[in-house]
């Protein structure tokens, strides 16, 4: 800079060729342009420019080159707020289309989740049902049941879309930050991609602290909402039995002795059975309404032998002939798999691990917390970009969340009615 003219722009352009003998050659030029002095003014400013130009090359290569341009420049010029240089408009769209792009794919993968776990075959064991065996109290039994099948059910329909930390609580700590923090978004440059980081940041800084809060709640005061399924099933004297798989099901145990065959406590009041394929096929048979064993004015005839069954069979779990039970291993636990081979066996196998949350929160939204959250965490993200408001996308994020609740709330109900056939 002299008295009279100073350095207005600086152009650097970077260009890659491939050469013929299948190599890379890179070409580097610079451009600079100056401009008069202001007489009236000391302040002056200078504009530094990189541009970037790529070999042609297929969609994978060009989207991978641009994405790792896009984290450079935003992890390499973060620490320099007095000189960071905004986004081209190529890395601007670029990163607009990857966060477009895996929203759409996030909500087909929470679409298809929701979907899939409101099939699941759900039954609910009636221990009762093993002390009744007069005819003559058959309608008092009838009635007792819907009572507590009602009960069990609207508490199975209400572990559907329990979560961890409440969307709406995160949503309304994150505006909260943005508001405080509000005085440090004048340093970062006018630029749509470094808007969505520092809003991405504070939505998970909101989260966090969210979830340490509540996992203080959990192991320090004890309240865990996780322990109200098996206090219901024990307080009206049925089980709970959910199938995610196949041969693959969740169990919550809802009698407290077996007589003369031990008891289930601790671990094993919450397992997760191996069904042996003989358990399978009498479990499909019984509860097809459409084959009724007993006369035909008896609609819950089946249901009740299937319940009579099932009660039987785990009344034997502890006897080492047809049940083998064994603690999940840490990586069968970290993995959330199973270490077994029990192909063509005729044992069921009953797994418990050393925690005392119920396996059968896995099939509920509780289990899926971690791709709800990074679903709501890209589609305020998303929005957020888009819009360039924050209050937006905190509006629009509650509202998706809403909405999907309430399609889940739905689904389930139709699945619960469906499988057990209870008027609620």
């Amino acid at each position: 800079m002299t008295n009279v003219v100073y350095l207005s722009k600086l152009l650097f352009r970077l260009r890659i060729e491939k050469s013929k003998a299948a190599s890379l050659r890179l070409y580097i030029t610079s451009e600079a342009y100056f401009s008069i002095k202001p007489p009236n003014s000391d302040v002056i400013e200078t504009i530094l420019f990189v541009v970037h130009e790529m070999p042609e090359a297929g969609v994978l290569q060009g989207l991978e080159g641009a994405l790792i341009s896009t984290v450079h420049a935003l992890g390499a010029e973060a620490g320099t707020l007095g000189m960071t240089l905004s986004l081209s408009q190529t890395e601007e769209d670029v990163l607009r289309s990857i966060l477009y792009t895996v929203v759409v794919l996030k909500s087909v993968r929470i679409l298809w989740m929701n979907w899939n776990q409101c099939q699941h075959d759900v039954f609910f064991v009636d221990w009762s049902e093993m002390d009744s065996t007069a005819s003559g109290e058959a309608t008092s039994r009838a009635n007792s049941l819907n009572w507590r099948s009602v009960l069990l059910s609207k508490e199975w329909l209400a572990m559907q879309t329990r979560r961890r930390v409440s969307p709406p609580m995160t949503v309304v700590m994150t505006l909260l930050l943005l508001q405080i923090l509000g005085g440090w978004r004048v340093y970062i440059p006018k630029s749509r991609g470094y808007y969505w980081a520092y809003d991405a940041i504070v939505w998970w800084s909101s989260y966090g602290a969210l979830f340490v809060i509540n996992w203080i709640k959990y192991k320090i005061f004890g309240y865990n909402p996780t322990e109200k399924i098996s206090k219901i099933c024990t307080g009206v004297n049925m089980s709970l039995l959910v199938f995610q798989e196949e041969y693959y099901a969740h169990y919550v145990h809802g009698r407290d002795e077996l007589d003369g065959l031990g008891k289930f406590s601790g671990s094993l009041t919450f397992c997760r059975i191996v069904c042996a394929a003989q358990f399978r096929d009498a479990y499909k048979k019984l509860s097809n309404t459409q084959h009724t064993l007993h006369h035909q004015d008896d609609p819950v005839s089946n249901k009740v032998i299937l319940s009579k069954f099932i009660a039987a069979f785990i009344e034997r779990a502890l006897d080492g002939l047809n049940w083998v039970a064994r603690e999940r291993s840490l990586a069968e636990t970290l993995l959330n798999i199973e270490l077994m081979n029990t192909e063509g066996s005729n044992t069921s196998w009953m797994l418990y691990d050393a925690s005392s949350t119920p396996s059968c929160f896995d099939v509920t939204w509780w289990g899926e917390e971690w791709t709800l959250i990074t679903f709501e965490a890209m589609l305020f993200g998303c929005l957020s970009n888009a819009f360039n408001s924050s209050l937006t996308s905190a509006l629009t994020t509650i509202l998706t969340w809403q909405i999907g609740k309430n399609i889940r709330d739905w689904l389930s109900y139709k699945n619960l009615m469906k499988k057990i056939n209870v008027q609620m």
